[in-house]
């Protein structure tokens, strides 16, 4: 019940930012993927948890993997959204 709440939780924050984003910034495209793949890094995280603890075995084993992806997309979102704003500051 509680990872699937984090799953929403995630879901509904980052089209929230995404759609403020485009609304707001719609000529910055650099600051719109890095946000989709902030959100997909948070998504894959919690989906990762969620097989890991509740789930286990083999799909434990695949929450792990899905777990790193997720880790992948922050780490991936973070710079990408560090060279959209040194690119602003330009």
């Amino acid at each position: 019940m509680g990872e699937s709440f984090i799953i929403f939780f995630a879901v509904v924050i980052g089209i929230i930012l995404l759609f403020s984003v485009i609304k707001v910034l719609d000529y910055l495209d650099e600051i719109i993927n890095a946000l989709g793949y902030l959100l997909l890094g948070i998504v894959l995280i919690a989906i990762g948890i969620a097989l890991l603890v509740k789930v286990g075995g083999w799909l434990g084993a695949v929450g792990i993997f899905i777990f790193l992806l997720g880790v992948i997309g922050l780490i991936n979102g973070f710079n990408d959204m560090q060279e959209a704003i040194k690119n602003l500051k330009k």
